[in-house]
């Protein structure tokens, strides 16, 4: 079972919180802070992240980090509604975000509702690009882990908006994370986001930016918006990086919160 990390109080509205490629659970602390009043948080390490053992066998043979990614969170989603009497909705972030769609596009009984943080829907071109910074991401990871203080002070110079949770999440996370969960490259599930998108039953809100940071970018964005899936909305929260909650964590409570307030009848 993933690690996981609690705010609030069982019983109430459940949400679980799906990081990105290098974070960790921890890296939720700020949002989990702002909703805890009225929601039960379950933020989760995926393997190879935080605190969840990457779980690959020492044979050298290849391997798909994202395989055994999709598979433990889908495993814990079912083990969170059994456990806790209800479907949550689920909040990812860029890979987490393509992880848990992919997920509730085949398995839509496993979500009551979606919000899609700057997911990682990306082009065959990017993916291939990714793959190929693999070592490089490993490498860096080593760094990470050798020197955080370094992290942090590099971290703090370039956002210096970004609160004090945020950043030591960050630079905790990127401390944590396996090289070889990062080696291979892989940043989505294989096959097509676009039917995916199109195949999303539950509410699903999509929430980027309108800078080049972005990864679903105004491309995408059309992309989307010609696929015409009643249950999917976009919200663009301007002026700030793929950290779209860390850069503008007011605007983007506000948003979640009306979101989901429509979805659990939640005041």
């Amino acid at each position: 079972m993933l690690a996981r990390y609690t705010a609030g109080e069982p019983g109430k509205p459940l949400i679980v919180l799906v990081h990105g490629m290098t974070d960790g659970a921890v890296s939720w602390l700020e949002l989990m802070r702002r909703l805890r009043g009225d929601f039960f948080l379950v933020a989760v390490d995926l393997p190879g992240h935080g605190l969840s053992d990457l779980g690959v066998p020492d044979s050298g043979s290849p391997f798909s980090p994202v395989e055994i990614q999709t598979a433990a969170i889908e495993e814990t989603l079912g083990h969170l509604q059994r456990n806790y009497g209800q479907v949550p909705a689920v909040i990812g972030h860029s890979m987490g975000g393509a992880l848990v769609a992919e997920i509730v596009s085949r398995r839509p009984e496993l979500a009551s509702a979606l919000v899609l943080e700057d997911p990682a829907w990306v082009s065959d071109q990017w993916v291939e690009h990714y793959r190929r910074r693999g070592g490089a991401w490993a490498k860096l990871a080593e760094r990470w882990r050798a020197q955080p203080e370094d992290t942090l002070r590099r971290v703090a110079a370039k956002r210096p908006g970004w609160g004090a949770l945020d950043l030591l999440g960050y630079v905790l996370t990127n401390a944590q994370v396996d090289p070889a969960a990062l080696a291979p490259g892989e940043v989505t599930p294989r096959g097509s986001w676009q039917q995916v998108a199109a195949a999303l039953a539950v509410p699903t809100l999509l929430i980027t930016t309108d800078t080049p940071k972005a990864v679903v970018a105004p491309a995408s964005l059309e992309e989307i918006a010609t696929i015409g899936n009643p249950n999917l909305q976009v919200q663009v929260i301007s002026g700030t990086s793929h950290a779209v909650r860390a850069d503008e964590p007011v605007e983007y409570e506000r948003i979640v919160r009306a979101f989901l307030a429509r979805g659990l009848a939640v005041d």
